[in-house]
């Protein structure tokens, strides 16, 4: 492959391969979209990593070679806990707060009159932080939702030792910021966060914004931490219907419900686990809102009490079903911005989708919950190499002006980084991907950990890097597939991440 240097060329070459792809993926889809194929161009990427799974430039983000971390308490000194668990939860705001290049529909072919730009904020943008800590051992870790079209590899390690650094600048302990699983949410209505959507590819991507999200979420998850009290859990597994593209399709209907709440009765969060593209909104939306996930949260919060977190799963080729009528007379943020493209039945579908999933995980608690077993936390993470097949993303990435790491597509030997972790509290098993997972490629992972005793699989997409679809390798026969087989790393992420799986589990 020719290479190709940095500076006066790119913008001149990113047009080429923006045109490229706009020609060869589905262009721009309607406010009655669906969310089926052509409405969402996934980023490949990856930073420069070492094997702690830290970023390389640490001293960028504060990270200090030279400390003790081993030596280091896990868990705040000036607190006791009394219960099995302990856990806090925190939320901040994530909305721009100017106009900016909207993620997930369509592609501007280097016209910018074409690109979706907010307009205005019809619901606001959170990203929230549980952090579960397990007193008799010192493990802690956090799973935190995003209201995201996806991060990438960098944003997450920036993050990670971020927090790292300023728990231990504050408090002395030693958080790794590998802990910190966030799954970004995927919404179509959120901010460019990869560069794929602005006019010329990696032109889309707001670094100003991206150092606000990210100062964000390091701020929710440093108060998660410091919110630490005496928890109880329970969970819950019911069903939401949702459908899934491909000739013989798999699903993961499964919707986790699990409740924290301090041992006098108050909920403090709920945090629900559950599979489908959040693009109840079609593309017509230039109004900044996290889809269905908004309704979604206010109905679990009018419910339970505390603060509502989602965590997306395994969306690929995955979608909600979209009720128009659910027997409201408005919808859930009528005071929002409306899209005048919009019709008021375009929002009620978007109201009625979030209650239809909330209905569910509340029929599903309400079937019954049942403790989550006293067996405390355990946490295995990895960082691991495969060589990506899909040479047009791997240019595009490779000559953008966003921080992704060079691989070499002609040279077998060269590798994406990417990695993921898997979070066992009591008898829940939390597993991130990294990337828009099939179910398939899911229910494969929860076979792995089935196999060695690991049971209730909550399987978790777009977590710790956001590479694309990411299929089993069966899927690459099927000829239903072929939109998301172009718009994935290629099938050599499959073996790898398995073979990564098999090895950290104790």
């Amino acid at each position: 492959m020719t290479t190709i240097s940095a500076g006066s060329g790119r913008p001149a070459l990113a047009l080429i391969l923006t045109a490229s792809l706009a020609v060869w993926a589905c262009g721009n889809g309607s406010s009655d979209d669906t969310g089926t194929p052509g409405d969402d161009i996934p980023a490949a990427d990856a930073a420069d990593v070492t094997d702690s799974g830290t970023t390389a430039d640490a001293a960028d983000t504060g990270i200090l070679s030279d400390i003790d971390w081993q030596a280091l308490p896990r868990l705040p000194s000036d607190k006791t806990f009394t219960t099995r668990y302990a856990a806090g939860v925190a939320s901040r705001i994530v909305t721009s707060d100017h106009p900016i290049y909207m993620g997930g529909f369509g592609f501007c072919g280097g016209a910018e009159e074409l690109c979706r730009e907010t307009e205005g904020v019809h619901d606001d943008l959170y990203v929230q932080v549980v952090a579960i800590a397990d007193p008799v051992n010192g493990e802690v870790v956090m799973l935190s939702g995003l209201d995201s079209v996806g991060l990438l590899h960098y944003d997450h390690n920036v993050m990670g030792d971020r927090v790292q650094r300023e728990l231990y600048d504050k408090h002395g302990v030693f958080f790794e910021g590998n802990r910190l699983l966030i799954s970004s949410s995927h919404a179509h209505s959120t901010p460019d966060t990869a560069g794929l959507w602005g006019p010329m590819f990696g032109y889309g991507r707001d670094d100003v914004y991206a150092e606000f999200l990210r100062d964000q979420t390091v701020a929710a998850a440093v108060e998660a931490y410091e919110n630490l009290a005496d928890i109880e859990m329970e969970w819950a597994m019911g069903h939401s219907p949702n459908h899934t593209d491909g000739s013989n399709p798999e699903t993961d209907d499964n919707i986790y419900v699990i409740i924290g709440k301090k041992p006098g009765g108050e909920t403090v969060f709920t945090l629900t686990r559950w599979n489908a593209h959040p693009t109840a909104y079609g593309s017509d939306m230039n109004g900044q809102s996290s889809d269905y996930l908004g309704p979604f949260r206010l109905r679990m919060e009018e419910e339970f009490g505390g603060t509502a977190v989602f965590l997306n799963g395994c969306i690929g080729g995955t979608y909600p079903e979209r009720p128009s009528e659910c027997g409201l007379t408005k919808e859930a943020y009528p005071d929002g911005w409306m899209d005048p493209d919009l019709s008021d039945t375009s929002h009620m579908k978007v109201t009625c989708t979030g209650y239809l999933v909330a209905d569910n995980a509340i029929k599903a608690v309400n079937t019954g919950t049942q403790p989550v077993a006293e067996t405390g936390i355990d946490f295995r993470h990895t960082v691991f190499g495969f060589h990506p097949e899909n040479e047009l993303l791997m240019m595009m990435a490779n000559t953008a002006p966003v921080p992704w790491e060079w691989v070499d597509i002609d040279d077998p030997l060269s590798e994406l980084i990417t990695e993921f972790g898997w979070a066992r509290v009591g008898d829940l098993n939390f597993l991130g991907t990294p990337g828009e997972s099939f179910p398939e490629f899911g229910n494969k992972a929860a076979g792995i950990m089935a196999a060695k005793g690991y049971h209730n699989a909550i399987v978790l997409g777009l977590t710790q890097d956001w590479l694309g679809y990411i299929l089993i390798e069966e899927q690459w026969l099927d000829p239903k597939l072929s939109y998301n087989q172009g718009l994935s790393v290629g099938k050599d992420i499959d073996p790898a991440f398995m073979a990564e799986l098999e090895a950290i589990l104790p």
